[in-house]
């Protein structure tokens, strides 16, 4: 039986376990408060809550049946939403939830492996803020990190199991029970989460070598066979779900998963994508965020102070940890083994997402589950360097240092997000402001002028579910028109928005101008839909992102106690976080001004203006991925905000490519109305002079005219990026 001074030291170390995860985690949101709202997927759960009610789990008959491999997906936002129905709250809260669990389980893994709670807490708070994942705290991976928690934590209690003297009795049995149960949930919430089942076993491995795992597993048959009989459940489950039609996953991946060729193309990836994103790409664009995007180091110092303090405190224990246990206990793994473990454990992770090429092509999602190898490959790693060293200080200011940096990435991360949550607010403030009523069976056309929903992650696709949930009531048809151009925002295979024509009595919606390509036979333009005016709603955003409020309106949402005013006030009201400070680069009121579609891997910057597909990442060099985005209207827009100096400016650009049928000659720029004549350095390089008094304080707009090449799928260039800086500069 357990001593009950271990039973104490047991809970002290779990109690510190947990009060650092919680400390990082309520770091990370001080600056930013609970503002922060869906971005794509969100807005769509939401709105089958709305029509069907609230749902746990997506079976066949549900309203998510494609989901049905992954059948409790929705049940987080499901509890979400049921703490606060009416606000984003509840998502902030447990996806602060999670990832504090994220960060109590990978410590408590830490520390029965290492026996020392330095590198426990290290490893833990690691877990919280890696910097290879860049949608943790997006509510994107809300579900995700609720099944990346539950798997860890399922690994830690069957840890506590095996090893526990008690194990083949009734509380070690029961702690098993309740671990496998935790992996099996995390299994139906995303099946990713298989990944953690060897995770144990090798762990074994790790602390106590190949034969004393395999002896301990063996003698502690009843704990393996609970973790057996759950993973075996979830696998029978899956296979059920194949066997039975098609699902999210198989169009996703179609026949990728068995095509043996395309496997082969992609083993390298692993390691230069998977690993190498993990283990490097992630800590250089820390560091290069660290350096390129602050502006205030204030919050940032303190928080280092604050985890240093932490890990100061989690180390004072731990002056046997070179030696071996004061209580005779093994000595720690070695450095080496860990690093081995860890980067496999890495490539486990990252493995299940090289059958979709949709996942690879980006970090998103595709980095959550190997953040426990790396983060414990970089544990590993400054054990097998200082390990031995008798200088607990230094060990504990090199951690500092790692943990900082992520942190660094991490809030860069937070305020990314959220800043995309704040200009979807502010647009759907001017929609409800000018739609008094949703009247059933009428249709909503949104004339665009501020050409801010053009993106995926501006409601390009979600707007009629934004406004479902908000409204409280079903809203089926909501189409979106970019003003001046009447530009249809329902966008065809090749990424090509239709056209708006307003007539007399109704709006129609066509198709783009017929084009070809490679497999893509010529089409000609047909009508997709028509609105008759009688009964559509048509709102107008003026080029400023305002609408024409309706005063009726504007008194209902004040006054109201009905779903849309309560949800008006607690989503869509300006944010009045009183703790809100800016500790970033404000690039709108500089001189200079640099465009780029996403600096950082898959933190995509979306774009205000017309005429460009989403963005799309390349590799550039080992690790490096940069952003670009094709032209597909003969007048590409951008709008920007800066605040210029009366000086000429030197615009600057690059393109990563050009249709083939384009005469670079006949590209032209307009900004402000002021046309500028390109020279181009090279194949991919152009710059302009722009006169003095052109750009001026707030918005402006520079226009691309270019000759689209119907003959290769109506595409212009894929512009990488470009500069505008005070000829001065040069």
């Amino acid at each position: 039986m357990i001593s009950p001074d271990d039973r104490r030291d047991t809970m002290r170390t779990a109690g510190l376990f947990a009060f650092a995860s919680t400390i990082v985690v309520c770091l990370l949101w001080l600056p930013f408060g609970f503002g922060m709202v869906g971005h794509i997927e969100e807005w769509d759960i939401l709105s089958l809550f709305t029509r069907h009610g609230v749902f746990f789990f997506a079976g066949e008959d549900s309203p998510l049946a494609t989901h049905r491999l992954r059948p409790l997906t929705a049940a987080p936002n499901a509890v979400a939403y049921l703490l606060t129905p009416d606000s984003f709250v509840g998502m902030h809260l447990l996806q602060m939830l999670s990832l504090i669990a994220k960060g109590f389980a990978a410590a408590y893994i830490g520390y029965w492996l290492f026996r020392s709670r330095l590198y426990a807490v290290a490893l833990g708070l690691l877990m919280v803020v890696f910097p290879a994942d860049t949608m943790q705290l997006s509510f994107r991976s809300f579900h995700i990190n609720c099944a990346v928690a539950l798997g860890l934590v399922g690994v830690a209690g069957i840890l506590r199991s095996l090893t526990l003297r008690e194990s083949n009795y009734r509380g070690g049995l029961l702690l098993a029970i309740a671990s496998s149960a935790s992996l099996a949930v995390a299994v139906l919430i995303y099946e990713v989460s298989l990944i953690f089942v060897p995770f144990p076993l090798l762990l074994l491995w790790a602390r106590d070598g190949l034969r004393s795992a395999i002896t301990t597993t063996i003698r502690q048959w009843p704990v393996v066979l609970t973790w057996s009989i759950a993973t075996l459940g979830c696998l029978a489950y899956i296979y059920s779900v194949l066997s039975h039609g098609p699902t999210y996953q198989s169009s996703v991946v179609g026949d990728q998963a068995t095509d043996l060729s395309l496997a082969r193309e992609r083993a390298m990836m692993l390691i230069t994508t998977g690993l190498g994103r993990s283990l490097m790409g992630g800590w250089i664009d820390a560091a290069a965020i660290l350096i390129d995007e602050y502006q205030n180091y204030l919050y940032l110092i303190c928080a280092t102070l604050g985890i240093g303090t932490l890990l100061g405190l989690s180390g004072r224990q731990d002056r046997h940890f070179v030696h071996g246990s004061l209580a005779g206990e093994k000595r720690p793994p070695h450095g080496i083994r860990i690093v081995l473990l860890g980067v496999v454990m890495t490539a486990f992770g990252y493995l299940p997402f090289l059958s979709s090429a949709a996942h690879i092509a980006i970090s998103q999602r595709t980095f959550l589950f190997s953040t426990f190898g790396a983060a414990l490959t970089s544990v590993g790693m400054v054990l097998a360097l200082l390990g031995a060293t008798p200088k607990q200080t230094l060990r504990a200011i090199v951690l500092t240092m790692l943990i900082s940096l992520g942190f660094a990435a991490q809030m860069y991360q937070f305020q990314h997000y959220q800043i995309i949550s704040d200009d979807q607010r502010h647009g759907l403030q001017s929609v409800v402001k000018a739609l008094p009523d949703v009247e059933s069976g009428r249709s909503i056309v949104l004339l665009d002028g501020s050409q801010r929903f053009g993106s995926v992650w501006m409601l390009r696709d979600n707007m009629m579910h934004a406004l479902t949930y908000l409204y409280d009531e079903p809203i089926n048809i909501v189409r979106i028109c970019s003003m001046p151009g009447g530009y249809w925002q329902q966008l065809d295979r090749l990424g090509r928005p239709g056209r708006c024509i307003e007539t007399a009595d109704a709006w129609v919606f066509t198709d783009g101008p017929p084009v070809t390509g490679a497999d893509y036979p010529r089409r000609e333009a047909k009508i997709r839909a028509t609105a008759e005016k009688q009964s559509t709603s048509v709102l107008r955003i003026d080029e400023n992102g305002s609408s024409k409020a309706s005063a009726q309106q504007i008194k209902r949402i004040a006054a109201g106690t009905d779903a849309l005013s309560r949800r008006y006030e607690a989503v869509l009201a300006d944010d009045n976080w009183p703790l809100k400070f800016n500790q970033f680069r404000r690039k709108s009121a500089e001189a200079s001004v640099r465009w780029d579609f996403g600096r950082w891997w898959s933190l995509e910057v979306p774009a205000h203006g017309i005429g460009w597909q989403d963005a799309q990442w390349s590799m550039v060099g080992r690790i490096k991925h940069a952003s670009a985005s094709w032209a597909n209207l003969p007048q590409a827009s951008l709008l920007f905000e800066t605040h210029p100096v009366l000086a000429p400016y030197v615009l600057k650009g690059r393109i990563i490519a050009i249709a083939p049928g384009i005469d670079r000659s006949a590209i032209n720029v307009k900004i402000n109305g002021e046309t500028s004549k390109l020279v181009w350095l090279n194949d991919h390089e152009f710059y302009a002079y722009v006169a003095a008094g052109v750009l001026v304080a707030g918005k402006n707009e520079l226009v691309f005219d270019i000759p689209l090449d119907m003959e290769y799928y109506g595409l212009g260039f894929a512009l990488d990026w470009l500069t505008l800086d005070p000829e001065r500069k040069q």
